[in-house]
């Protein structure tokens, strides 16, 4: 009897020995199991978390915490559509006004909720020539060319970065004919066309050609007479209006079929009227498309 009472009692022993072991002081089941599985628990837990911040990210950049990064909102290849209003230059050098330009961009952008691209300019040092223009509303990509070409500066971009170069002066005299834009040497002092204005005739008893004895000859250049319109400007006092100071040996003779005949030994020169050309030739007027739809609703 004593000894079946000493088996029951080591047996008992073991088993609460056993279950002392399994579950410990706290109470709390562990295992090798258990204790890998929760580590790994956690790290997707934490990599969830992690998507869930990620896809809450607000779409509007407006709606974006400042630690989400001042990324632009649109490409350097559209500063080309990106209009700006009238900038006004005056005697300022070319690095100073390029500033000026970043700074009314900068504005257009905050007032249009646009982010700013940030640019960078590469300027030669000696571009010190004073430059003194109103930009008119153009795109900046327009304006920088702009500027360029009032310098004497080839210009390119790369990315967000434009680059200004000054063409090597070799002394060459170089002969080079361009094809100019319809109105290039239009007088800024004209007064607008009125649409209403009845189409000119010749006059009762004028013979064709006494009426074109109106077109006169001068310089090469046929010049309407007109006492309501100015006559159109010559090449010198086009590119002096643009604050353009050619060399006094540049030679400019525009010829009635629509091209500009240059004779120059300034590098300088030839890329400034090269460049006034190609942005009058490649700078679009600010155009507008609407669009409309007629619907019928039928009575009843």
């Amino acid at each position: 009897m004593k000894k079946e009472r000493a088996v029951a009692s080591v047996t008992l022993l073991i088993a609460l020995l056993g279950f002392a072991l399994y579950y410990g002081a706290d109470g709390t089941a562990r295992s090798k199991e258990t204790t890998t599985t929760g580590d790994h628990n956690t790290s997707s837990s934490s990599t969830s978390d992690q998507n869930t911040e990620a896809a809450g990210l607000p779409t509007k950049v407006s709606d974006r915490p400042a630690s989400a990064g001042p990324h632009a909102t649109h490409r350097p290849d559209q500063l080309k559509q990106f209009y700006l209003p009238d900038v006004d230059i005056n005697g300022l050098p070319l690095k100073d006004a390029l500033a000026k330009l970043q700074v009314a961009y900068d504005d257009v952008c905050r007032e249009s909720g646009e982010l700013p691209i940030r640019l960078t300019f590469i300027v030669p040092p000696g571009a010190t020539r004073p430059l003194t223009v109103k930009t008119g509303t153009r795109t900046l990509d327009g304006a920088i060319r702009l500027l360029a070409a009032m310098s004497g500066l080839k210009v390119s971009r790369t990315g967000s970065e434009y680059a200004f170069t000054a063409p090597k002066e070799t002394g060459e005299t170089v002969k080079k004919s361009f094809k100019l834009p319809p109105g290039f040497f239009s007088n800024p002092s004209s007064k607008e066309a009125d649409p209403f204005a009845e189409v000119p005739v010749i006059p009762d008893g004028m013979s064709l050609t006494d009426h074109l004895k109106t077109l006169t000859t001068k310089d090469d250049d046929i010049v309407w007479i007109d006492p309501d319109q100015p006559a159109p400007l010559s090449p010198e006092e086009y590119f002096a209006n643009k604050g353009i100071t050619l060399d006094p040996d540049t030679k400019l003779i525009r010829n009635p079929d629509g091209t500009l005949q240059l004779e120059t030994t300034s590098a300088a020169d030839r890329t400034a009227i090269e460049g006034m050309i190609d942005l009058s030739a490649n700078d679009l007027p600010l155009q507008h498309k609407l669009e409309s739809k007629l619907i019928k609703i039928p009575a009843g």
